[in-house]
């Protein structure tokens, strides 16, 4: 009987079950810098779902300003460039009340803008606009009557493919290239429907198009019998025929494909995908199922499943899985990057960045998926509710701050300038209470990169332990002062306890700290003292030991004494050793002072200690009966 008493004390002790105050945790995520309004319109979707925004996908111009297109509520389209402050560089509008637009930016520093739509329900027209990047001015324009698509060219300028007359395969398509001057450079007339690499639509996006993904540099027409690759010269590269397309079991029209950078293509459809290389030459083949979704990265290719926390690459020689990551949790979205990512540790100024339904995001090498950073992308819930009461006061309009949503997933991440930039539909969920806009956080952890503790650190944050300092930085070497380890120790003890402070005269009701320091003296890891704490000293070794071993309850106190049972500090030290929880600290000295990374240390042996200890109290109670 006085067993199952003792385990249940233990049990106690260790979950922290809350008693009168709720469990006090530190918010997970990061502060938004700065947010602006975007100027989209914001609707409801006509087949159910939350509130939707016209916009284009952002893009990040050689300068670090953010461009991005979205349509207006009076039906005119805005073309915006803001710079890493937040500040408007210039905006452009267009009347588009007919029609939609795209946009995108070239490696010619151009942004080009097209519009296509109908006049007359017989008539279709395409204008197109090439915007200096830098003051927005409209430096020329050409206008088509056919419908038409463009794409920027691999060096500068930008082409225009058209289907000109006929049926959808059966019809005449033909390619014009221009140079970033407007001038034509040459023409291409072909036989049947003509694709190319896409500009970002601001309206609904292409859903009929069944996995087409087209670099810079290249064209592929299709028809009734063949699939045909051309260079952005004009040049065909090679003809798949009618008898290796008839291999996929499906009508030309339904066939998926990716063009990697040197030419070579993956065709695929629901039964089966296809790999040629860049003489058209048949190389391997593959079920890999409808179900997957596929990443294409240029001269790469990724997939992974919805429910699944794996991302494969494959090996285009094969076909065969050449490498994987495996993630912390399942997998929400993978972006392949080759614009934004400039800097880090990056292969050719690429990576792979993979979000999961944990809250950080992973930066991958392209080639060897091996985790290069890790960070924070999900916003604070009080950084979220501030920016979406700012949005709102701007149209007079008062959200539901209990239900301001916070996952979104980043729209661009520009590792050079450490910045992550969100372009997204942001309030309560409704209509009324939505806007559209602009956001902008700093890319926070980055010094933790190939940190010894970089894993500590990162689970601390993950569990709401660590917090992150305005600038973004953990600092996991600088030492760390008595206040900021007690935070950190007492926020990684779940649970909650009645709190009846203030117990130290520097140590007020107003100051940040304070909950968690009274929530360390209601569970006896600090003393009273004399009533003064001071915050701001550096904490030693030793302190820490000593608040460990109390915060894991290593040294008992008997359930009947005659008289209080004392420790020495040299006791809870030499009981903090003994459980191990000094290990990351090499040359303990008690005197000496301790950096963050060291506190981590401690701090996640304790955690695992506790875990390890309630989970032998619950066996124990499950042997007992």
């Amino acid at each position: 009987m006085w067993k199952k008493i003792m385990i249940c004390c233990v049990l106690f002790m260790l979950s922290f079950t809350p008693l009168l105050q709720a469990e006090i945790r530190y918010p997970i995520g990061i502060d938004i810098n700065w947010a602006r309004d975007s100027g989209a319109r914001v609707f409801k979707p006509p087949f159910g779902g939350g509130p939707a925004s016209d916009t284009s996908a952002p893009k990040l111009d050689s300068d670090g300003n953010v461009i991005y297109a979205a349509r207006m509520p009076e039906n005119e389209v805005t073309v915006r460039s803001v710079s890493p402050e937040g500040k408007l560089n210039w905006r452009q509008d267009f009347n588009v009340s007919n029609g939609t637009l795209f946009f995108s930016i070239s490696s010619d520093g151009n942004v080009y803008v097209y519009m296509r739509g109908s006049s007359t329900p017989d008539k279709r027209y395409f204008h197109l606009y090439a915007v200096d990047s830098h003051s927005g001015d409209v430096m020329w324009d050409r206008n088509f009557d056919s419908p038409c698509e463009a794409s920027v060219r691999k060096e500068d300028g930008v082409n225009v493919y058209c289907h000109l007359y006929g049926a959808y395969l059966n019809g005449t398509s033909s390619l014009i290239s221009l140079s970033s001057n407007g001038d034509e450079l040459g023409s291409l007339t072909v036989h049947g429907e003509l694709e190319g690499p896409r500009f970002n639509s601001i309206i609904n996006a292409d859903l009929s198009a069944l996995d087409v993904e087209i670099p810079a540099g290249w064209f592929v027409a299709r028809d009734s019998d063949t699939i045909r690759a051309y260079n952005e010269y004009g040049q065909l590269s090679y003809t798949i025929p009618v008898e290796e397309v008839a291999q996929l079991n499906t009508n030309v029209w339904q066939i998926g494909y990716y063009v990697f950078d040197d030419g070579s293509i993956l065709l695929r459809s629901n039964s089966t995908s296809r790999y040629y290389d860049k003489e058209g030459e048949f190389v391997w083949s593959r079920d890999f199922g409808r179900q997957l979704h596929f990443i294409y990265g240029w001269s790469r290719i990724y997939y992974y499943d919805n429910q699944s926390k794996t991302l494969y690459k494959i090996n285009r020689t094969d076909g065969s899985d050449e490498v994987s990551y495996t993630a912390d949790g399942n997998i929400k979205r993978v972006v392949y990057d080759v614009l934004h990512a400039t800097g880090s540790n990056i292969i050719n100024n690429d990576a792979v960045f993979v979000a999961t339904e944990t809250s950080l995001m992973i930066e991958l090498d392209p080639d060897q998926l091996i985790p290069l950073l890790r960070f924070p992308y999900i916003f604070s819930s009080s950084s979220a509710v501030e920016a979406a009461i700012g949005l709102h006061s701007e149209h007079g309009i008062q959200p539901n701050v209990s239900r301001i949503y916070t996952n979104v997933i980043p729209s661009i991440i520009d590792i050079k300038r450490k910045q992550i930039y969100y372009l997204a539909g942001f309030g309560d969920g409704q209509l009324e209470g939505t806007i559209n806009g602009l956001f902008s956080s700093k890319l926070s952890l980055t010094d933790l990169v190939n940190h010894p503790v970089e894993s500590d650190m990162l689970r601390l944050y993950s569990q709401g332990v660590l917090s992150i300092p305005n600038d973004g930085l953990v600092h996991p070497d600088t030492n760390i002062t008595k206040e900021d380890f007690i935070v950190m120790l007492t926020r990684s003890l779940t649970g909650g306890i009645q709190i009846k402070g203030p117990t130290f005269k520097d140590i007020p009701e107003d100051r940040w700290s304070y909950p968690w320091i009274e929530k360390a003296v209601a569970y006896r890891i600090l003393d009273k003292g004399e009533g003064q704490l001071n915050p701001d000293q550096l904490i030693t070794s030793g302190e820490c030991a000593v608040m460990a071993a109390k915060a894991a309850y290593l040294l008992k106190f008997p359930a009947f004494s005659a008289k209080p049972v004392v420790y020495s500090d040299q006791e809870y030290i030499e009981a903090a050793n003994k459980a191990k929880f000094l290990d990351g600290i090499a040359n303990f000295s008690a005197s000496q002072t301790i950096t963050k990374a060291q506190a981590a240390s401690i701090i996640i042996r304790v955690m695992d200690f506790k875990d390890d200890e309630l989970k032998k109290a619950q066996e124990q109670m499950k042997q007992k009966g």
